[in-house]
């Protein structure tokens, strides 16, 4: 289990802060993707740097939602999360992983995601019960009653817009 995931970028002290102190989210997209990606992060269960890539080419990623949350303060890329999102999109994108999912809450913007994972990959969106993809303790009406989910797949799996299933199976 990896630290702190802004590893991504080297030792995360002052990236958060240099991310936030940016205004708008072109301009934290541009620095982010200028920055060198790590290959290795501190690994909790090795107790050493271990390297990001791993034999596993499927991801699923949660990145923080309450900036995009009905039950958060819905500040969106304006959010002090923002920056964890970005190197979620940047460590994906840093192993080369061949299909994604992201698992947020319905209101989380397509277009966020598409910009923090980069134009490698083709998006599906579908929102869904928790109960529908294994969550059934969360259905508690005090609760989100569905997540939002984007599955992220490499560009050769489309073929003119449409899923080539032969290449997911």
């Amino acid at each position: 289990m990896f630290s702190d995931i802004l590893e991504i970028w080297g030792p995360p002290g002052d990236v958060y802060d240099q991310i936030q102190a940016l205004g708008s989210l072109e301009d934290k997209l541009a620095y982010v993707r200028a920055l060198p990606r790590c290959r290795n992060g501190y690994c909790h269960t090795h107790g050493e740097y271990c390297p990001f890539q791993s034999c596993s080419q499927f991801r699923v990623q949660g990145p923080p939602c309450p900036d995009f949350s009905q039950a958060g303060k819905r500040l969106g890329a304006a959010g002090p999360r923002l920056p964890a999102l970005l190197a979620a999109g940047a460590k994906a994108e840093r192993v080369n992983a061949a299909a994604i999912v992201v698992e947020n809450v319905p209101l989380f913007p397509l277009h966020l995601a598409q910009e923090a994972y980069g134009p490698g990959y083709a998006w599906v969106r579908t929102v869904q019960h928790p109960s529908m993809v294994g969550f059934e303790f969360m259905a508690r009406p005090r609760l989100l009653v569905s997540t939002g989910v984007c599955l992220l797949l490499p560009l050769s799996a489309v073929t003119i817009g449409e899923l080539n299933h032969t290449t997911l199976d």
